[in-house]
């Protein structure tokens, strides 16, 4: 089909008398023109833009996307007999809990009959500023999971340097809760290396064998996003210290997110 029949078709104008109208020619050279020259970088602009925010309108489908071991938010390596996962947890997967809470009071507030609309409205505006203040903080930082466990599920990832004695792991447990600012860091297509800003270990007391850390990198490094709407590529390197796995990198391509409330 060329162009004229196209255009035909989608005006559902008969051939005879829409080719008789004034200024014809001049309109069929017009379409053909943004046809041939536009119209292709518009499809493909539609497709890039489309593709590259998600939308989430529910909470429990966003949580199961960022929690999937199918989720480009995760990267593996298991290397020697230890299995090293990152997680990077966006602004909106650190607010979960505080966007259950809001949802519970949205619930609670809505059933209140003694209110009318304009006093429900006021309420959930204000409950709603509360969760943008709480945005703004978490959206200073980059957080990450770093979950570091052996692919033996007997072996405890501190306790096992006991076998060499009390010193290797008190040493060993002084790294892991203050110097790993020292071998953890990221990169980016135009970022050498940005500097683990601050790190917490989760205590496990004694229930499990893996161990857990929270991971926090500036969002801004030398007056630049590390993430922008042009750049999501991230990458975490890791380098050697004491797990006997060697320097590690973990490279993230980052789809842009959003959850609606």
């Amino acid at each position: 089909m060329n162009v004229d029949e196209a255009v035909l078709r989608f005006t559902n104008a008969k051939p005879p008398i829409f080719k008789n109208k004034p200024g014809y020619e001049t309109m069929m050279k017009r379409i053909q023109y943004i046809s041939r020259y536009f119209l292709p970088f518009g499809l493909t602009l539609l497709v890039l833009l489309s593709g590259c925010e998600k939308r989430f309108h529910n909470l429990e489908e966003f949580e199961h996307y960022i929690k999937s071991k199918d989720s480009p938010y995760v990267k593996t390596i298991v290397k020697n007999g230890i299995r090293i996962t990152v997680r990077y947890m966006p602004t909106e997967a650190m607010m979960i809990p505080h966007y259950r809470r809001y949802l519970r009071k949205q619930k609670n507030i809505n059933r209140n009959t003694t209110l009318n609309k304009k006093q429900l409205a006021e309420i959930l505006q204000k409950e709603k500023t509360v969760l943008k203040k709480q945005e703004e903080k978490y959206n200073q930082s980059l957080y990450f999971i770093l979950n570091i466990a052996y692919e033996d599920p007997s072996k405890d990832i501190i306790y096992q340097k006991m076998q060499r004695g009390f010193g290797e792991y008190s040493r060993w447990l002084q790294k892991l809760l203050f110097h790993l600012k020292d071998y953890i860091y990221l990169q980016t297509p135009t970022m050498e290396e940005i500097p683990l800003d601050t790190y917490h270990l989760e205590r496990t007391y004694g229930l499990r064998k893996d161990r857990t850390l929270l991971l926090m990198f500036p969002a801004e490094f030398s007056n630049h996003s590390l993430l922008s709407p042009v750049n999501r590529e991230l990458t975490m390197v890791i380098k050697e210290f004491g797990l006997g796995v060697g320097r590690l990198k973990f490279e993230f391509e980052l789809p842009s997110m959003v959850y609606v409330l």
